[in-house]
């Protein structure tokens, strides 16, 4: 078990597939950039998730805690989060059970659902 000195708890494994399964994503959303005109709603909201999956991926790889961003930075970080989570459990429940779709699905809430609670951590910690 891994133990993030806050008390969560992951194993070692799952902590670094959720670093795997951010970097995909964060690579898969680089490459739809182009596909979007420059400061369109779409473009915007990509460049969004690519920062929030990147603080993501940096705070998992960092086990010392020591990794830092400002308050309102992580807040503008968590609703890019919160949004992948809240349009795969919806779509998880139009998705048939222990298909393809839904185990991607699940990885998915999973990866940002460990995420979110080293942010959240994090956040609670930073001093306005």
């Amino acid at each position: 078990m891994s133990n993030i000195k806050e008390g969560i708890q992951y194993h070692e494994e799952e902590l670094e597939d959720a670093r795997k399964h951010l970097h995909a994503l964060t690579e898969n959303c680089r490459k739809m950039l182009p596909k979007f005109p420059e400061k369109s709603p779409q473009h915007t909201l990509l460049l969004n998730r690519i920062r929030a999956l990147e603080v993501s991926y940096d705070v998992l790889s960092d086990p010392s805690g020591k990794y830092s961003e400002p308050k309102k930075s992580m807040e503008s970080i968590l609703e890019p989060l919160a949004s992948i989570i809240r349009k795969s459990q919806k779509a998880l429940e139009k998705a048939k059970p222990h298909s393809p779709q839904a185990k991607r699905l699940e990885r998915l809430i999973k990866t940002i659902t460990i995420s979110m609670e080293h942010l959240n951590l994090r956040k609670s910690r930073i001093i306005e």
